[in-house]
């Protein structure tokens, strides 16, 4: 089989925990199912902390706090504390949401959930960001049935970014050489093929972000889209208290976030969760985005 099951494709079309839209479901109904006009809704809606001088954008710093948000009822309840009119209508640069790329994943997700289509955040990293390493970076997935495979949605990249980061691809169709989820990230480091160094964001990169980032990846395709600088519960260590054992359940880890089905990656994250195995590990804080 090379699609995903039934089930998996539904499960994925429902909402989850940081992707519900709470009470202001009412405020998608109008939204288009175009996944590009989606994203320039998304892009009209919120705005990156660290690209808001490209749009000069005046922030208070007291409103950088938005980016622990995280949710979409969140996002959105703050949306229209900024700008009560409907979505459909573009905000100015200062009155968007002060978000980071994890945002524009979720949100973009809890509107195709919304409307009964299969969608998932995925934690991962860009190489189309900096011109020397793969960087942190979120995007979306969504399924499409006549290509019977998952898009890959970069929702945070109007043309404004596209043109400050000379990107010539499909923003709505992300190439593969061009992103690597955090599962495939780690694979290819572990086979050799890339560096471990090579991925990370600002100053931190190496063994312990990739494990990060594959856990936080492993988590958001069981509905658990958590922030990057919150722990998720499981306990911390650097790289030296990691086990070749931890080292051997993250390449199954993921093995199965590479695959077809959701099952196998919820068995996988529960494990974690209850033993404490294979441990994360915080790379920065909140503080160096805001």
């Amino acid at each position: 089989m090379t699609t995903p099951s039934l089930e998996t494709l539904a499960y994925y079309s429902c909402s989850g925990d940081h992707s519900a839209p709470g009470e202001f479901s009412s405020c998608l109904d109008g939204l288009p199912r175009d996944t590009g006009l989606l994203t320039a809704t998304l892009q009209h809606t919120l705005i990156h902390v660290l690209e808001t001088w490209r749009y000069g954008a005046q922030i208070p710093a007291e409103r950088r706090g938005e980016v622990e948000i995280g949710d979409a009822r969140g996002i959105l309840a703050r949306a229209f504390d900024l700008d009560s009119r409907p979505l459909t209508e573009p905000r100015p640069p200062g009155r968007r949401v002060v978000t980071t790329c994890h945002d524009y994943a979720v949100l973009l997700c809890a509107i195709l959930r919304y409307q009964g289509r299969p969608a998932r955040p995925r934690a991962g990293f860009a190489r189309y960001l900096n011109q020397t390493m793969w960087v942190d970076h979120w995007l979306c997935e969504v399924w499409s049935p006549e290509s019977a495979r998952w898009h890959r949605v970069d929702a945070q990249l109007d043309s404004v970014q596209r043109a400050g980061y000379a990107i010539s691809f499909d923003p709505n169709d992300v190439p593969t050489e061009d992103y690597r989820t955090g599962a495939e990230a780690w694979l290819s480091c572990r086979m050799g093929h890339l560096a471990a160094e090579q991925f990370g964001f600002l100053r931190w990169r190496g063994w312990g972000y990739l494990r990060h980032v594959l856990l936080r990846d492993a988590f958001a395709l069981t509905k658990h889209e958590g922030l990057s600088w919150v722990a998720m519960g499981i306990p911390l260590a650097d790289e030296a208290q990691v086990t070749e054992r931890d080292r051997r359940l993250l390449d199954e880890l993921a093995q199965a976030a590479c695959g077809l089905e959701s099952a196998p990656v919820a068995r996988l994250c529960e494990q974690i969760k209850v033993t404490g195995r294979p441990p994360d590990v915080l790379p920065w804080s909140l503080a160096d985005v805001t």
